[in-house]
């Protein structure tokens, strides 16, 4: 009897280590499937924002500038939509580019790079040369973020006139300035006969920097 006990319980451990095995197996195949089409999916509508987009752009006449609006509104979420109408910057870090080339429709070229980011290429017909932007997109497929050039963030992107309000202890970083604000304004910007580089303010008076940019670090 007792035999028969043990040779029950071993069909039964092995039964259920075998399905063990086989689920794991099953969870390893699925989820990358999964990731695969969710990716897939991102990809397809960023091929969509990007087509729409160019066109947009290429499209010269009054309509334009309110088409790109409309775009951006329903690709992107309002936080960088938002904070893309206020950059200053010479170029439109959406395609890396001032100017819309009439074979970028055709050399679209978007691919996963890791977690929620996304490589966008295209080619340039006179030289062929690429221009690429790097998307951040959530769960629900709208460009949340930008990375372009050395821009690591248009998010936390801060225009060269900005003007800031701190208080002690925190820190500042500008580019390659860092600065520590003890108390009161720190303003970062162009030097000009009448505009300090930095100025610093607090309750006893104004100090102020007639300076070019400077690299590295300066204290209070």
């Amino acid at each position: 009897m007792k035999i028969k006990e043990i040779v029950i319980f071993l069909l039964i451990t092995v039964s259920f280590y075998a399905r063990s095995q086989e689920n794991k197996s099953t969870k390893k195949l699925v989820e990358p499937t999964i990731g695969y089409q969710y990716n897939d999916k991102v990809i397809k509508e960023l091929n969509k924002f990007y087509s729409l987009y160019f066109s947009a752009m290429e499209n010269v006449d009054n309509t334009s500038e309110n088409d790109l609006d409309l775009i951006k509104r329903k690709y992107m979420t309002s936080k960088l939509y938002e904070k893309l109408k206020k950059i200053d910057m010479d170029y439109d870090p959406v395609i890396n580019a001032q100017d819309v080339d009439s074979n970028w429709q055709k050399s679209i070229n978007i691919n996963h790079v890791k977690d929620d980011l996304f490589k966008m290429c295209i080619k340039n017909s006179y030289d062929k040369s690429l221009n690429c932007t790097y998307l951040k997109v959530e769960e629900n497929f709208k460009i949340y973020d930008i990375q372009v050039n050395n821009i690591a963030s248009i998010l936390n992107y801060i225009n060269e006139d900005e003007t800031y309000i701190d208080t002690q202890n925190n820190i500042i970083d500008k580019d390659s300035v860092n600065s520590k604000i003890i108390a009161g304004n720190y303003q970062y910007g162009k030097c000009s006969e009448s505009k300090p580089s930095f100025y610093f303010v607090d309750d006893e008076g104004q100090f102020n920097f007639y300076t070019p940019k400077i690299s590295g670090y300066l204290f209070l």
